[in-house]
């Protein structure tokens, strides 16, 4: 971590403590204590880390692409095709979209949060087999 108002060559970079598994950050708290980001592991998982105590709380087993919402308490994220909402004080999460088949990618608020953003792909192909007759190409 950084200040971004002290200039470049004035700068030091605060390294976060190592996480096992390695933590990939995505969405700051609202009240700013708070990074929220996910387990760089297979199935990945929802961590914080606290800036003021400098330790790291799973908050669930898989998931990634967290973020929070304005009230600071809950975060939403995907797991395996779906959005989840997680309240980081009980752990207790909720499916708010689904889409089984498809893969999401890390979700996005507007402003308000009256609005996610999320881009939903179908790794489904079709494959065509084609005999040439006639001497080929």
């Amino acid at each position: 971590m950084f200040d971004p108002r002290v200039p470049a060559g004035q700068q030091k970079v605060e390294e976060l403590p190592p996480f096992p598994a390695g933590f990939r950050t995505t969405s700051w708290s609202p009240d700013g204590t708070r990074v929220a980001g996910s387990a760089n592991r297979p199935g990945g998982g929802v961590v914080i880390y606290s800036v003021a105590s400098r330790t790291y709380e799973e908050v669930t087993p898989s998931g990634s692409g967290p973020v929070w919402l304005p009230a600071g308490r809950r975060l939403l994220y995907g797991s395996a095709g779906n959005l989840m909402l997680v309240d980081v004080a009980t752990k207790v999460t909720k499916q708010v979209f689904s889409a089984p088949r498809e893969s999401l990618s890390a979700p996005e608020l507007s402003p308000d949060a009256r609005e996610i953003y999320v881009v939903i792909t179908n790794p489904q192909s079709d494959i065509v087999l084609a005999k040439l007759t006639g001497g080929g190409l």
